[in-house]
């Protein structure tokens, strides 16, 4: 064996490091193991170190690699040619048998066979050129997977570390290892489960939807533990026929949201969930763009009737069609979509667009309504507007009772007495705060800020 260009540092073995060129180096692990072949150079006086032919296979098969690690190592044609240099074929085999997952490990290399379980002083045989760093990295994964090592391979009778394994370990091995499953490991994951959560209207509830979940080849009663295994955060969900299904998936990701607003009832999760559509309009980004969803018709027709108002069929009262503008009855139709539902909104057209105005219209398209349940709309509004809101009523719904809550505290009393025939009542937010305790009980058809 021969040293190229010397060793020109003084090794400090005591400290495992070099000086060299006036600078102390700390010497890594591998290279701290130089130490000894520097010695044996030192002595040798030459850059030679002769190794007997009796020792040649040892060097080959237990120097060598070690010397990889660390460096360049130059072999001459006749030493090649007695190893063998091939690349590594690692061949991973797993199987299902008494609820054990068994794995056995082999790296091949070419026509020599290598237990990996087996001590590396251990093996005989042909010398091969070994790739240790990919076997480490194999290794590795294994010894991180939870299994318990024999003398024959592994085994786990671990679920929850099996499903881990499969689920999140083996794809990593199949970018190292040639992987060789029996039916039963193969079955042991089931991932081509699709949820789907339909979604409509409810048909006697108005301002209710209805979430009805399914999943294909899943009987009732595994979706309700599904659901509650979601709830759970858990990371799979074991079927009857002993498969255990992935909850990590983004499908799942998407009902575990939807849950988490929705606890479970004291009977456990429903196939079925009814949310008020006001608690449901966060979950609407998810309806449109999750493949999760499936929205029927009904549903779809609400969407269209929010997002495009001008097409909704709803009759401008005739007094004031002639004054409107199209975006002013557009606005209107609008605020009577969002009525349908029991939907708040703000209408915020610029200053002097007729804002006042497309109120005024739909407090008359409501008239009948709220006199029939009497319950007036109320408006509240800056003091210096009050009157310009009663003014309007009486220029554009002359058939419309409206008064102003003002005044000092006895004449607001004497004010309050007398609602019994009123459609409107106007106040400003000054008076509304002194007179919380009296509003906060009433009950109005519609509240303008």
């Amino acid at each position: 064996m021969k040293g190229r260009g010397g060793f020109p540092w003084i090794l400090m073995d005591g400290y495992r490091s070099v000086l060299w060129k006036g600078k102390l180096f700390q010497l890594k692990d591998d290279f701290a193991r130089l130490t000894g072949l520097i010695e044996l150079l030192a002595k040798s006086g030459t850059e030679h170190l002769p190794i007997p032919e009796k020792q040649l296979d040892l060097f080959l098969k237990k120097i060598v690699p070690g010397l990889k690690r660390i460096g360049e190592v130059r072999l001459s044609k006749p030493l090649l040619e007695r190893m063998m240099k091939t690349p590594l074929v690692a061949k991973l085999y797993l199987d299902r048998v008494r609820n054990r997952l068994l794995a056995g490990l082999e790296f091949h290399y070419e026509h020599v066979v290598i237990q990996p379980l087996e001590s590396r002083e251990n093996i005989t045989g042909p010398y091969v050129v070994r790739n240790i760093k990919r076997e480490d990295e194999i290794l590795g994964l294994m010894e991180t997977s939870g299994f318990t090592k024999t003398e024959g391979g592994y085994f786990m009778q671990n679920e929850e570390l099996e499903y881990d394994f499969l689920v999140h370990i083996l794809p990593k091995l199949q970018k190292l290892a040639q992987i060789y499953a029996t039916t039963a490991v193969r079955n042991r994951i089931v991932r081509e489960v699709h949820p789907k959560i339909r979604v409509k209207m409810h048909q006697e509830r108005t301002h209710w939807l209805e979430f009805k979940f399914e999943m294909d080849g899943i009987s009732d009663k595994d979706i309700r533990g599904i659901l509650a295994a979601l709830e759970l955060k858990q990371k799979y969900y074991r079927l009857p026929n002993g498969s255990l299904l992935s909850l990590e998936a983004k499908e799942m990701e998407v009902i575990r949201k939807l849950l988490a607003a929705e606890p479970a009832q004291d009977d456990g999760y429903q196939l079925t969930l009814e949310k008020p559509i006001l608690e449901s309009l966060k979950f609407l980004d998810f309806i449109q763009d999750s493949p999760v969803f499936s929205p029927e018709e009904s549903f779809l027709a609400f969407l269209d009737q929010l997002l495009h108002p001008e097409s909704l069929e709803f009759e401008v009262p005739k007094s004031l069609e002639s004054i409107l503008r199209d975006y002013q009855k557009a606005g209107f139709k609008w605020m009577k979509a969002l009525a349908q539902y029991g939907f708040g909104g703000v209408l915020a057209d610029d200053m002097g667009l007729g804002k006042t105005l497309q109120s005024i219209t739909f407090i008359v398209s409501e008239l009948a309504n709220i006199r029939s349940r009497k319950c007036p709309v109320l408006i509240v509004c800056p003091s210096s507007l009050t009157y310009n809101w009663l003014n309007e009523l009486i220029t554009f719904a002359p058939e419309i009772q409206a008064i102003v809550m003002d005044g000092n505290q006895i004449e607001r009393k004497e004010l309050r007495k007398n609602l019994q025939d009123i459609d409107v009542l106007i106040t400003s937010y000054p008076i509304l705060c002194r007179d919380f305790t009296w509003f906060e009980k009433q009950v109005f058809h519609t509240v303008f800020f």
